[in-house]
C-alpha cells in the first residue's frame, strides 16, 4: 500500500469506527418538540479495491453535483471497517451505491447490515450491481438466498435470465424523456439479470425484454417503496475514446428525486445570495515573474495589475506562491516582485490568498516547483509557512490571509486541511467544472465540495484556462469560452455559481489579456445581477451549505440552523408565499422562473421560513449585489437594514406601495451621507445603489414620505 493510500486508509477508519461505535450526530441533530427534523444527508458506500478514493468513484464525479442541487450532502463510507450503528445512521436519509463489479471485501457483512437499513425505513439508490455477490479476500459466494432477502427487501425478485447479448435486449416501456436523457440505448444494452419489482405500487421507468424469450422481462430502472434500482450501463454511457466522457441515460435529477422522495422539500443553495448568482473572481501565482510577449519583458503579474484588477476592480481573491517572494528562500525572485506582490494585495478588491510556498505539484509525495532535491516534504510546514510570508512581508496592515488555493493536483490530505483550518483559512482547489458546445453533456458538471477523512475541500466552480489552452500550449484567448459554462450552469437549472479563475501567466499572452477583459467586461455589464465576492466568502457558504440543517414545523413552515455563511433556501415550483410577518429571520425572497429563494439574514442565528395562503405585501429584500443583515421593521411599510457598500452595491425591495414616494436616508459611521426621496414604480419596487470605492457597512432605513414635501 501507497503511503498516500495507506492515510487514506487509516482516515476513513478511524471515521467509520465512531460512526460504528455510536458517534452521535451533530449537536441539535433531534429536533425541538414543535419540529421534525429533515434528513438531506445520504451515506454513499464505496468498495476500497475498486477506488483509493471515494472522490475517483462515479457517484463523486457525476452524481454529487445534481444531488447537491437538490439540497443533498453526501458523505462517503469506504468499506473494510466496522459498518455504522442504527444511532449513527439516524442522520441518513439513505444510502446510494454504484459498484464496478459484484464483489467486495465482506460481502455478507454488508448484505445483512443493508437489508437492516431498508427493514427500518432508510431507503436506498443502487446504481449498477448490487456489490456483494462475492467475498473479494475469500473468493467465497454469498449464500443466494441472502442475495435473495437482500434484492426483495429494495422491493425486487429475480429470475434466471441473464444475458449480456445487445441484440437479444429489447425495450419495452421506456419513461422518456427521463430515460434516454442524453444518450439513447438502443443497441446499446448489455445487462439483463431477469430482476423484477415484487410491488404494484412501484413505478417501472424502464422494462426490458429478450427477443428470444420475450415472456421473460426485467425491470432495468425502478422506483420503489424502499429506494431505486438502475441497471448496469443503464445510468451512464462512457466513451471508450479520449477523453473517455461520459453521458446520461437517464435524467439524474429525477432519478434522486423519486428515489428519496425529495418532492416540494427545500433546498439548502450555495450559489445564490439574496436572490443574486454568486461570482468570484480567483488567480493563482503561477508565472507571476514570466514576461510578455507583447509589449516584451514586462512581468505577467504587472499586466494583469494594469489591465484587469485595476481598472474592472472586481473581487478578486489572488493567490501568491511565496518561495519566490521569500527573501530567505534561494528561489527568491528579487524586490521587484516583492513590490509588485505587495502593489497587487494592496488593491482594496483583492483578497490576499496561499497558493502555498514551494507550489507543491502532488501534495501526497511532495513533488514541487521550488523544493530543493533530496528535501522532506511537510504538507503542514509547507501551509504554515506560505501564511507566514504572506502576513509578515506582503500583506498591507490589517490585511489577512483567509484562503490557501492548493496547487498542482490540489489534492491535499487530510492534516494538511486540518493545518488550515487551524489558521482560520477555507481551503480550495480542483473540480473544475466545464460545459460547453465541447464537453455537452451534465456528468461535466464537478460538485461543489468533496469529503477528505473528517474535513472537507470546497472545489473550483468553473475550469481555468488550462482546460481551454491544451495546458498553456495553444489558443491561448480559450478560456474566454468559459462564458458558455457560465450559462448553462444557471439556465436551466443554476448548478454552479460563476467564477473567473486563471492564472498570472494569461497576461503574458496578448490573447490571454484580451480574454481576461473580455471576460471581466461581461461581469461588469451584468453587476446587477451578481453578487461578486472573495473565494474565502464562497467557501464559507459551501461549508454552510454541508452542515445546514432543517426542521419542518408544525405548520408546514421550516426552521434552518447551523448553517454558517450559506444565506438562501431554494423552493423548486413553490406553492404558498412567504409570510413575511411570522418569519424570523427572512430578509426577503425574489421568484425567478418556476423558483423560490429565500433570503436569510446573517444576524439571525436560527431562521424559520412561514407561508400562508394569503399574505399582505410588505417591504422586504428582493435582491442585493452586496450583503444585507439586520433587517427590522420599525413601523408599518418600513424596513431598516444593514448593506455592505461596495463599488457594485445595488439592493432593490419589493412589497413596497406602487408609484408611491419613500424617504431614504444611509449613514455610514455615525455620518449621515444620504436623505432623499426616491419613487417606486407602478409594481411596488424600490432600487437604492449603494457603492462606495471600498467595502464599509451602511446603515438604511426607507419608510412612507411624509405628504408635503419630502427632502430630496
Amino acid at each position: 500500500m501507497t503511503g498516500a493510500r495507506a492515510h487514506v486508509a487509516i482516515a476513513v477508519a478511524a471515521l467509520l469506527g465512531a460512526l460504528a461505535l455510536g458517534a452521535r450526530a451533530p449537536a441539535g441533530e433531534t429536533a425541538s418538540g414543535d419540529a421534525e427534523p429533515l434528513r438531506l444527508r445520504l451515506l454513499c458506500v464505496h468498495d476500497p479495491t475498486e477506488q483509493s478514493e471515494p472522490w475517483q468513484g462515479p457517484i463523486h464525479e457525476v452524481l454529487e453535483a445534481p444531488a447537491a442541487h437538490l439540497g443533498l450532502r453526501l458523505e462517503h463510507l469506504v468499506l473494510g471497517g466496522p459498518l455504522p450503528g442504527p444511532e449513527a445512521m439516524a442522520r441518513y436519509r439513505g444510502i446510494v451505491t454504484w459498484f464496478a463489479d459484484d464483489s467486495m471485501p465482506g460481502a455478507e457483512r454488508y448484505l445483512r447490515w443493508l437489508i437492516a437499513q431498508l427493514e427500518h425505513g432508510r431507503r436506498a439508490l443502487v446504481i449498477g450491481p448490487l456489490g456483494a455477490g462475492r467475498d473479494s479476500r475469500t473468493g467465497q459466494e454469498v449464500d443466494p438466498a441472502l442475495l435473495a432477502e437482500a434484492w426483495a427487501a429494495l422491493g425486487f425478485e429475480r429470475q434466471p435470465a441473464w444475458t449480456d447479448n445487445p441484440w437479444l435486449i429489447r425495450i419495452r416501456d421506456a419513461r422518456r424523456p427521463t430515460i434516454g436523457w442524453e444518450r439513447a440505448l438502443e443497441g446499446e444494452l448489455r445487462w439483463f439479470d431477469g430482476l423484477a419489482v415484487r410491488a404494484p405500487d412501484a413505478e417501472v421507468w424502464l422494462r426490458l425484454v429478450r427477443r428470444d424469450r420475450p415472456e421473460l422481462a426485467c425491470d432495468a430502472v425502478a422506483i420503489t417503496a424502499h429506494g431505486a434500482y438502475v441497471a448496469p450501463t443503464c445510468a451512464v454511457w462512457t466513451d471508450p475514446a479520449p477523453p473517455h466522457g461520459n453521458q446520461w441515460r437517464i435524467d439524474p435529477w429525477a432519478l434522486l428525486e423519486a428515489s428519496f422522495r425529495l418532492e416540494g422539500l427545500p433546498r439548502p443553495d450555495p450559489t445564490t445570495c439574496n436572490g443574486c448568482r454568486i461570482a468570484y473572481a480567483q488567480i493563482d501565482g503561477d508565472g507571476f515573474d514570466n514576461r510578455t510577449l507583447d509589449p516584451p519583458h514586462e512581468r505577467a503579474a504587472a499586466r494583469i495589475l494594469e489591465r484587469v484588477l485595476r481598472p474592472f476592480a472586481f473581487p478578486t481573491t489572488v493567490g501568491l506562491i511565496t518561495a519566490p517572494l521569500d527573501p530567505a528562500s534561494p528561489h527568491f525572485a528579487g524586490a521587484d516582485s516583492v513590490a509588485l506582490a505587495r502593489a497587487i494585495l494592496a488593491l482594496p478588491n483583492v483578497e490576499p490568498a496561499s497558493h502555498s510556498h514551494t507550489h507543491p505539484f502532488d501534495w501526497r509525495t511532495g513533488r514541487a516547483a521550488y523544493a530543493p532535491e533530496g528535501t522532506p516534504f511537510d504538507p503542514v510546514a509547507e501551509v504554515e509557512r506560505s501564511v507566514r510570508v504572506l502576513e509578515t512581508r506582503l500583506c498591507p496592515p490589517g490585511r489577512h490571509v483567509r484562503a490557501i488555493l492548493w496547487s498542482g493536483e490540489a489534492n491535499p490530505p487530510e492534516r494538511a486541511i486540518a493545518a488550515a483550518s487551524r489558521l482560520g483559512l477555507v481551503n480550495v482547489g480542483a473540480g473544475l467544472t466545464r460545459i460547453d458546445a465541447a464537453r455537452r453533456s451534465r456528468t461535466w458538471l464537478r460538485p461543489l465540495s468533496r469529503q477528505v477523512g473528517a474535513h472537507w475541500q470546497v472545489l473550483d466552480a468553473s475550469a481555468n484556462e488550462i482546460a481551454f489552452t491544451d495546458g498553456w500550449k495553444r489558443n491561448f484567448g480559450g478560456l474566454r469560452h468559459v462564458l458558455e459554462t457560465w450559462r448553462r450552469t444557471d439556465l436551466p437549472r443554476r448548478t454552479h455559481p460563476i467564477a473567473l479563475y486563471y492564472h498570472f501567466y494569461s497576461g503574458e499572452h496578448p490573447a490571454g489579456l484580451a480574454s481576461l477583459e473580455i471576460l471581466s467586461r461581461w461581469l461588469a455589464e451584468h453587476r446587477d445581477t451578481l453578487h461578486p465576492v472573495w473565494v474565502s466568502e464562497y467557501a464559507r457558504t459551501v461549508e454552510g451549505f454541508v452542515h445546514t440543517r432543517l426542521e419542518r414545523l408544525a405548520d408546514g413552515g421550516w426552521r434552518v440552523l447551523d448553517r454558517g455563511a450559506l444565506q438562501t433556501i431554494r423552493f423548486d415550483a413553490p406553492g404558498r408565499p412567504v409570510d413575511l410577518a411570522r418569519s424570523r429571520g427572512v430578509l426577503g425572497f425574489a421568484r425567478e422562473r418556476d423558483t423560490l429563494y429565500v433570503h436569510l439574514d446573517p444576524a439571525v442565528a436560527v431562521a424559520e421560513i412561514r407561508f400562508a395562503p394569503a399574505v399582505r405585501p410588505r417591504p422586504h429584500i428582493e435582491r442585493a449585489t452586496i450583503a444585507v443583515r439586520a433587517l427590522e421593521r420599525p413601523r408599518e411599510g418600513a424596513v431598516a437594514f444593514e448593506a455592505l457598500a461596495a463599488p457594485w452595491g445595488r439592493v432593490t425591495l419589493a412589497g413596497c406601495a406602487g408609484t408611491a414616494l419613500y424617504r431614504v436616508r444611509v449613514r455610514e459611521g455615525g455620518r449621515t451621507i444620504e436623505d432623499r426621496a426616491l419613487s417606486t414604480d407602478r409594481r411596488g419596487r424600490l432600487s437604492l445603489a449603494l457603492r462606495s470605492p471600498q467595502r464599509a457597512w451602511r446603515a438604511v432605513s426607507i419608510e412612507p414620505a411624509r405628504t408635503g414635501g419630502p427632502p430630496r
